[in-house]
């Protein structure tokens, strides 16, 4: 075997050992992460109520008696959430308030990129806005007595 034959043979030895050598291995699907979620706060059930109430007047009017069932349950956890954090409960309300505007606003950011302004789904996503930022209009007035 000549010099140069060797050398090649050499050469694609090492190439084919080196690139044994740097295969990468099978990867192992990693374990799920478990994130733990927090309940929603007694202020936060009742801004998520509100917003159910404010939609369900759209649905129906305010005759019927979802409506009732609606107001009953949010007065409820109103009292509750009242008694159980007397000192923050408006600062909380207002808060999950936001948050669920902050939704509606997706929402109806959603619809309109959707729908046409007069689509029955893009008028519920204006009213669920016009009536939470009266909501939180109305909670700031109680808030400044």
């Amino acid at each position: 075997m000549n010099p140069l034959t060797a050398r090649w043979v050499y050469c694609a030895g090492l190439f084919f050992v080196t690139a044994c050598a740097v295969l990468p291995e099978t990867l192992v699907a990693p374990a799920p992460a478990v994130v733990a979620v927090a309940p929603p706060t007694p202020e936060q059930q009742l801004a998520h109520a509100m917003r159910d109430r404010i939609e369900l007047q759209r649905n129906y009017g305010k005759a019927h008696p979802a409506i009732a069932t609606a107001a009953a349950a949010e007065d409820t956890l109103r009292d509750f959430a009242l008694s159980a954090n007397p000192e923050h409960f408006h600062r909380d309300l207002l808060r999950a308030l936001t948050n669920e505007l902050s939704d509606a606003l997706a929402d109806r950011t959603a619809a309109s990129l959707k729908y046409a302004a007069k689509h029955p789904e893009h008028q519920k996503a204006d009213l669920a806005v016009s009536g939470l930022m009266a909501a939180i209009n109305v909670e700031m007035r109680k808030r400044d007595v």
